[in-house]
């Protein structure tokens, strides 16, 4: 799918390109096509896009795309991927976050780092599973 790299090259003021060695979190998207048998054959390409937090990796969106060429395949992609962002980008961070130190709370008996997103909602910066349900935990 080097047309839709190329795309998403193209929008540098909302994506950044990285390869995994580069990678901490963010976006991560999976796309690929069926082989055509002929020149004439159309483009069978699929998708999905997932946020990967640091501690998991959580689906986001996800598509199929029949098209003539793979630059037609590559602009729909691209509206669909933008369309998951703008839909569940900011939902999918605070679930994550919630995930993360609701995991830390159950598999140790120490206290956690509470994420940014849930931390004006738990109002400390560090809780323990004892404190955590007595506040009656989170809402995903």
């Amino acid at each position: 799918m080097t047309d839709l790299r190329g795309k998403i090259a193209g929008q540098p003021k909302l994506f950044t390109l990285t390869s995994t060695k580069d990678f901490d979190h963010g976006l991560v998207t999976i796309a690929d096509c069926m082989a055509q048998k002929q020149k004439t054959d159309a483009f069978v390409c699929s998708y999905t896009t997932h946020y990967a937090g640091a501690a998991s990796k959580t689906f986001m969106g996800g598509g199929i795309y029949v098209g003539t060429t793979s630059n037609e395949v590559a602009d729909n992609f691209l509206a669909s991927i933008t369309q998951d962002i703008a839909e569940r980008w900011k939902n999918m961070i605070r679930t994550n976050a919630i995930e993360s130190v609701e995991a830390c709370l159950f598999l140790t008996q120490s206290s956690c780092k509470v994420p940014e997103p849930p931390e004006p909602e738990l109002k400390t910066k560090i809780i323990n599973l004892s404190q955590y349900l007595q506040k009656g935990g989170l809402k995903k």
